[in-house]
């Protein structure tokens, strides 16, 4: 669908992920999608026996760029003029830390959200700061970009003196539009240990030295931090002087795309990892740091967490299955009699906490579609499993489930979702962080609210009722996958 109307205004959404760059132009009054582009990164240092995880935040500007300058090419086809911009925002992976200098170049490569080195600096960091733990509902992990934080002053001490601001993936890129330095949104400061509830930083980043000075000023999603400067104009293409607005997590982003906008809405998010967010009207806890809480405007919160089960093992281990299309039927066989659980490295961190947690499946797969049939499983189970702990959590029921993220949009694997969790399961038009984003890029500029924005710019395109025929039979087999994890130690 196309805005016919030239004067309606346009925003922009950008995300930026763990494999490229995804932008997209869309009309805040019809929620039309104007165009799409995307950019894809493929530089990248892993470390099995190290648990690293890195990324040259300088390819994530170029990405950008190529996302932006595509996007602003297909608008000129349609003869959409760039002067009806209004704004941009960006989101980007939650707990990847990125230093820079005072000039706002990187120091080091980024430290990824899933690199796992500080470990041992997290589990220190929870029995120093239980108080903090307790108040914010969550325990330290290496995910949390403080940990990481805390790890490069005791492992790298040169890098950490060169640093002048930490940030997340979304303040580099929007840095690089404004050439605004030290802000960030406060879903993005969570993990860097920022104090939800005071909305200030804890007095306790004073006891390293020179912290406090190099964490970012924190404000909310939606707030303009800047306007593109004539140098990205250039290299962007974008109008000088474009409001530039503070995003969110990508996490956060997709739950806004989603239409989950009710207390008791859940969403999932499906990509590389799994994350499965619950909407709440106050803050709550999990006494074993399984979750925690994302702050939003309007005292809503967004009790969740991310798995590191995921979609990644279908790209990784399965390179021939058209996935996200939907084709290669032969190797649907559901339900499968094998219980898996398909993690792609070690470790886990949600439906539980098992740094040692590796992948399994019993009894083991006769044949590749026998085993794809049977991580499929899991990954739903998995996801199942988290939504049960957050209820346990909450105390109270669910509303609707909606999914997002590019692994939602096979029709049968949602129906199988919808059938393992035995509940209804909506899909919206428009899906992804992208779309999130420029729901935030237009609260202030044009729906002055972030939920009167989510409700007028998502539509819900399927809904997904369970197959009562399936359920029984998903639910003797989803026993047997929480004895399996009993036996292992993982619950």
């Amino acid at each position: 669908m196309i805005a016919t109307n030239e004067n309606n205004p346009v925003v922009i959404g950008l995300d930026i992920g763990t494999s490229g760059v995804k932008a997209v132009a869309v009309s805040p009054i019809d929620s039309a999608v104007l165009a799409r582009s995307k950019s894809a990164i493929t530089s990248a240092t892993y470390g099995k026996e190290s648990r690293l995880h890195e990324q040259d935040p300088d390819i994530w500007w170029s990405s950008s760029l190529n996302a932006i300058n595509e996007l602003l090419h297909k608008l000129k086809n349609l003869d959409i003029a760039k002067e009806r911009l209004i704004g941009i925002a960006c989101d980007g992976t939650s707990g990847t830390l990125v230093c820079v200098d005072l000039y706002g170049d990187p120091v080091r490569s980024a430290m990824m959200y899933d690199d796992a080195r500080s470990e041992k600096e997290a589990e220190k960091l929870v029995i120093a700061q239980a108080a903090h733990c307790s108040k914010l509902g969550y325990k330290f992990s290496s995910s949390f970009s403080i940990c990481k934080i805390l790890w490069l002053i005791a492992n790298e001490p040169e890098s950490y003196e060169k640093t002048r601001w930490f940030m997340s993936p979304a303040d580099f890129v929007v840095s690089r539009m404004t050439g605004q330095l030290g802000i960030t949104d406060y879903t993005n400061a969570l993990k860097m240990g920022y104090d939800l509830v005071e909305d200030k930083w804890p007095s306790w980043v004073r006891d390293y030295s020179g912290l406090s000075e190099r964490l970012p000023n924190v404000v909310a999603p939606g707030t303009q931090t800047g306007v593109v400067q004539t140098r990205s104009s250039r290299m962007a293409c974008l109008p000088e002087g474009l409001p530039v607005l503070a995003g969110a997590t990508d996490s956060t982003a997709a739950f806004l795309a989603s239409g989950a906008t009710r207390v008791g809405d859940e969403n999932s998010t499906l990509g590389s990892t799994l994350v499965v967010k619950r909407l709440c009207s106050c803050i709550i806890g999990d006494r074993d740091g399984r979750c925690y809480s994302h702050k939003l405007p309007d005292n809503r919160w967004l009790l969740g967490a991310a798995s590191n089960v995921g979609a990644a093992w279908i790209r990784e281990d399965f390179p021939e299955i058209e996935f996200k299309k939907g084709s290669n039927e032969n190797v649907w066989h559901l339900p499968a009699d094998n219980i898996a659980y398909p993690l792609t490295g070690i470790g886990e961190r949600f439906p539980f906490r098992v740094s040692s947690a590796t992948s399994f499946c019993t009894p083991p797969a006769e044949n590749r579609q026998e085993e794809f049939a049977a991580n499929l499983q899991g990954l739903a189970f998995a996801e199942r499993l988290g939504y049960e702990i957050i209820s346990e959590i909450t105390g109270i029921s669910s509303g609707y489930l909606h999914v997002t993220g590019a692994a939602s949009q096979n029709n049968r694997w949602v129906q199988i979702r919808s059938d393992i969790q035995s509940r209804v399961v909506r899909r919206p038009l428009n899906y992804g962080s992208d779309y999130g984003a420029a729901i935030i890029a237009a609260t202030d500029l044009y729906h002055g609210d972030l939920w009167e924005a989510a409700r007028s710019m998502v539509v819900v395109r399927d809904e997904f009722v369970p197959n009562q025929d399936l359920v029984d039979q998903y639910n003797d087999r989803y026993v047997r996958f929480v004895e399996a994890l009993h036996q292992r130690g993982y619950i």
